[in-house]
């Protein structure tokens, strides 16, 4: 469902999916809106676990049909990449761990294969690909001890380290408030 945030008119776009949405997201340049969730199909069209609709005219995208084999909790989106987090084990007849991408174009999946050992609850994606953040219940992100929060590279998967952690507070000797 969609209203006017001014007005709170009821606006026509109301796509029916016949599970729950976990998760929708608005593509960088504002043209696209995606869904994650548990629905196996929307508007009685397949789709599994994540859909793409047009901003413009609320329509289902069909060339985006990615195939995704557990509930998608989270979607990210970058200027050319669609990222999903949640609980499976496949993505695009592929092996996935719990994370995958796909292009925004075709739905195609990626290459890239970072590699959690629990749900991923939340996503962010640096609109360049440089950086994805990733939140969940995971004790180990790309075989390093990382628990709940981590940063990957958005191309490679590969770790990014530091980049999801809070910033060290420098401290000084001569602060007062530390023991000598």
């Amino acid at each position: 469902m969609a209203f006017n945030i001014l007005t709170g008119a009821i606006l026509p776009w109301n796509p029916n999916l016949n599970a729950q949405a976990r998760t929708v997201r608005l593509s960088v340049d504002s043209s696209e809106i995606y869904v994650g969730g548990d629905f196996t199909t929307v508007n009685g069209v397949p789709r599994m676990k994540v859909a793409a609709f047009s901003v413009a005219t609320g329509t289902l995208d069909p060339n985006f049909k990615p195939v995704v084999n557990g509930p998608v909790r989270n979607v990210a989106v970058s200027n050319d990449t669609v990222y999903v987090g949640g609980a499976f084990g496949n993505a695009g007849g592929q092996t996935r761990s719990n994370l995958a991408a796909f292009t925004r174009s075709s739905g195609a999946l990626l290459p890239w294969t970072p590699k959690v050992d629990d749900i991923v609850e939340t996503l962010w994606a640096a609109p360049d690909n440089s950086r994805i953040l990733i939140g969940g219940r995971f004790q180990n992100l790309d075989g390093s001890p990382i628990v709940g929060i981590g940063a990957v590279d958005g191309n490679t998967g590969h770790l990014n380290r530091g980049a999801a952690d809070p910033p060290q507070r420098q401290l000084d000797q001569a602060d007062p408030g530390l023991p000598n």
